[in-house]
């Protein structure tokens, strides 16, 4: 007999071997829509990251063009040369240019500086700012050699910000006089605000979706560049040491997957290289919210099962009919939802916990298609940028295929984009002019960093000279896959250097004859001069020894009026006699050679008073001589010269009680030092200063001062043969100081 199945087991046994393969199918699904859920999730983390480092990108380079475009200002350019022809170190009226003109274009940044070629400021839109040193910062030594992203750990109110500079060429000779720099704060690249020089419809996400979603910028310092949703004060503060961050700082790759955060919490996270600017991109989300949902579909599948275990079959078909088939629908939409069909959505027909996964997947791949459309729409605005620029824009394939172009391309080459496509330079151009073209785009495929070149490209109406900036494109993978390049016509800017250079090249000949002209008309001035001052002498000297013998001899034959007639005769030939030797001496001190050494002005002038107080050992003087100082030059003729200035120093302040006359140095002028001597004799007005150097010219009487009216124009003659400038300046009965330079 055989041994009976109670009926108990059976049904045991059929429930057992009906929920068996209920429960297998409902954790592979589960399993499938877990694996589904956390890659479209990554995918989705993904796709955000891209958009938004898009974003970053296309905001940098719109500040960057803009930096360009105001260092090639053609006044700022203008301006900036005239000041450094004329040693101006501080303009105000282009940092008035700049608050008025430039910085209302340019959204986003809050300071724009000019800054010379020493590093410092000669113009700014913060006044504050003019005159500072910023010769040490690594935005004006990048800004010096070309078009520059730097960032400054603490700059406007003392927080971070990035500074884009690009050097200032000179309108005439082409050389850096100068680099201009753009401030924009870090905040401006929050990434879940809008950017201020992006439109609203190019932003792919302007607030987080997930409680716990969280994107930033890391440095290459590994410290935040901007604010975390979930930590307060993280900026150039937080650290983060991920692996996101490491794959894209040490093995320069993109990365996606699971790791723990900066706070040690498990993620889902996926980071964008920005190598050209030492970035990392990351967009995070915590593991425990990616999953809640698989989570609450494990619990509510536990609960089912143990209800389903409890009722009669009438259950099970239940099951079989209506979860099962809607966690195959979920299964189905899914793979579509990750083979592109961003349309598919899971029909919701009850609002158990199935319907709120139906309707969490529905509007998963919402937001998914959202993005994908928002990423579209972004494609179409650049595509809007390049097309309505003025310059040429194109995008090469490692081989110098083309793969992209702009409007302006085809209207200037009369070629289409469909046409143009899978071509290269050979077929467009002649071959000479192609080669060019192609061992530049290689030196930008070689090169990590973007090149500058000017080309000459051959056009309907001749050959047109363009400016060409090209840098190479990486993959993922971190390896070049493209070149591409942005070139401006620069040619009506070359015809007119060209221009420039030809009338200053027919200036600089004129010049030179005119100062031949010059030179020889002043040698035979100074020849003429020599022979009549010394053809007088011998008429004079008889005049003068017959006068004396007959004052000698016939003194007796005249009366007092004879006398005094023979008087005024031996003075005035005296004092023509003087007047002849120094007009002879002026002479001597143009026509004779120079010899130069070190001379040690100084000493000259400690000994000149010395000579000055034995002659005239009555009179109380102060000499006042500055040490160590020197000069390069003929040491007879500074002598002569350093004997006139302070001969009359001496003579002005005859007068005082007390003369006081200093000799010393006042700084520079050019590169070259100053020296002066002050006195505090008699002094002139200001408005005769011009006549002090002319030859004969004199501002006192000869009963007041004696003298020839020669001993300036000697010293101004000296000076200038050492290539130098003297100028005066006084105050009536206050003294009076002569400057001079060598």
């Amino acid at each position: 007999m055989k041994r009976s199945f109670p009926l108990a087991y059976k049904v045991i046994l059929a429930f057992a071997i009906v929920l068996l393969p209920i429960l297998v199918t409902f954790i592979l699904t589960l399993g499938s829509i877990s694996k589904n859920i956390e890659r479209l999730m990554l995918e989705e983390l993904r796709g955000l990251a891209e958009a938004r480092a898009e974003d970053v990108q296309l905001f940098l380079e719109m500040t960057k063009n803009r930096v360009l475009d105001f260092s090639s200002d053609g006044l700022i350019r203008e301006s900036l040369e005239r000041d450094i022809e004329a040693g101006i170190k501080e303009d105000a009226g282009l940092s008035r240019y700049l608050l008025e003109s430039k910085l209302p274009l340019a959204k986003g940044f809050y300071r724009l500086t000019i800054l010379g070629t020493d590093g410092l400021a000669a113009a700014s839109t913060n006044r504050a700012r003019v005159g500072a040193d910023e010769s040490a910062e690594e935005f004006f030594r990048k800004g010096l050699e070309g078009l520059s992203i730097s960032m400054r750990s603490k700059g406007f109110e003392n927080k971070p910000e990035i500074a884009i500079s690009a050097p200032i060429y000179g309108l005439n000779n082409g050389r850096v006089t100068g680099v201009m720099v753009g401030f924009v704060p870090i905040e401006k690249l929050d990434i879940f605000r809008v950017p201020l020089m992006i439109e609203p419809d190019v932003i792919h996400v302007a607030a987080p979706r997930y409680r716990t979603m969280d994107i930033y910028l890391v440095g290459s310092d590994k410290l935040m560049l901007t604010p975390s949703w979930l930590l307060p004060d993280t900026v150039m503060a937080q650290s983060v040491d991920t692996s996101a961050v490491r794959a894209c700082f040490s093995e320069n790759r993109d990365f996606t997957g699971f790791y723990k955060d900066y706070r040690e919490v498990m993620v889902a996270g996926a980071s964008i290289c920005m190598p050209t600017l030492g970035w990392v991109l990351i967009t995070e989300l915590d593991r425990a919210e990616v999953l809640a949902p698989v989570r609450r579909i494990q619990v509510n599948a536990l609960l089912t099962l143990i209800v389903t275990v409890a009722l009669i079959s009438a259950l099970v078909v239940y099951f079989f009919r209506l979860v099962l088939m809607q966690l195959k629908g979920f299964a189905s939409a899914s793979a579509e939802l990750a083979s592109g069909n961003y349309s598919v959505r899971v029909p919701v027909r009850t609002s158990d916990e199935i319907g709120l996964l139906a309707e969490s997947f529905n509007r998963m791949a919402g937001e998914i298609k959202q993005r994908t459309e928002a990423l579209a729409a972004s494609e179409e605005s650049f595509r809007g940028i390049m097309d309505n620029t003025t310059s040429v824009v194109y995008l090469k394939d490692l081989e110098g295929r083309y793969v992209l172009i702009n409007r302006r391309y085809e209207e200037l080459f009369h070629i289409s984009r469909e046409e143009l496509a899978g071509r290269t330079d050979y077929d467009i151009f002649p071959k000479e002019t192609a080669d060019r073209f192609r061992a530049n785009d290689l030196a930008a495929l070689a090169s990590e960093r973007p090149l500058e070149f000017e080309e000459i490209v051959p056009q309907e109406d001749g050959m047109h000279a363009y400016f060409s900036v090209k840098y190479r494109l990486k993959g993922p993978d971190g390896k070049p896959f493209a070149v591409a390049g942005i070139s401006t016509d620069i040619t009506e800017r070359k015809r007119a250097e060209d221009q420039v250079r030809r009338l200053n090249l027919d200036l600089e000949r004129k010049v030179s004859e005119r100062t031949a002209e010059l030179e020889a008309a002043n040698r035979e001035m100074e020849a003429f001069s020599y022979s009549v001052a010394h053809d007088l002498k011998s008429p004079l000297r008889t005049i003068g020894g017959f006068s004396r013998i007959l004052a000698k001899d016939y003194a007796g034959s005249l009366d007092s009026t004879g006398l005094d007639y023979l008087g005024r005769l031996q003075s005035a030939s005296a004092r023509m006699g003087e007047l002849i030797d120094s007009l002879l001496r002026l002479s001597q001190v143009m026509r004779a050679e120079m010899t130069l050494e070190r001379v040690y002005l100084s000493g000259m002038a400690r000994t000149i008073a010395e000579e000055l107080r034995r002659a005239s050992p009555e009179r109380v003087s102060e000499f006042i001589i500055h040490d160590n100082l020197a000069a390069v030059g003929d040491q007879p003729l500074l002598r002569i010269a350093m004997e006139n200035l302070m001969g009359n120093a001496w003579k002005f302040t005859g007068k005082k009680g007390a003369a006081r006359i200093e000799f010393g140095s006042s700084g520079e002028e050019g590169g070259r030092t100053v020296f002066f001597v002050r006195d505090n004799g008699a002094g002139f007005e200001m408005k005769h200063a011009e006549k002090l150097f002319i030859p004969f010219q004199r501002l006192h009487g000869e009963d007041e001062f004696p003298g020839t009216g020669i001993g300036l124009a000697t010293v101004q003659r000296i000076i200038q043969r050492h290539g130098g400038r003297i100028w005066a300046e006084g105050e009536k009965e206050s003294g009076a100081t002569f400057y001079f330079t060598l």
